[in-house]
């Protein structure tokens, strides 16, 4: 029974990872690169099954212009901001829910 009292409750979790202030999880960049990548995943499909010429040419700017310069950056700085303080990006807390071995 002690273990579920040293769980942190839902408004603890909230304010570690942020989700309840202003602009949600759209303000951090891991979000916006995750629909950015959605996004480009279903247009690149599309271009792929219906062979439209336009629709493949606009897909390789997307991944040349935004895609890859955004995935590199939030990948470096993920790590960079992990290797030198963890929990600025990934408190312990998170350690409960999500283990380690899931966090590559």
């Amino acid at each position: 029974m002690e273990a579920m009292n040293s769980l942190p409750n839902s408004t603890q979790v909230l304010a570690a990872t942020g989700f309840g202030t202003y602009g949600g999880k759209y303000k951090f960049l891991t979000s916006i690169n995750m629909i950015l990548h959605s996004v480009y995943f279903v247009l690149s499909l599309l271009a792929h099954l219906t062979r439209y010429m336009n629709l493949r040419k606009f897909c390789e700017f997307l991944f040349t212009t935004l895609v890859l310069p955004l995935c590199t950056l939030v990948t470096g700085l993920f790590w960079t901001v992990f290797a030198i303080d963890r929990e600025l990006v990934y408190p312990s807390m998170m350690d409960l829910y999500i283990p380690n071995l899931m966090n590559h």
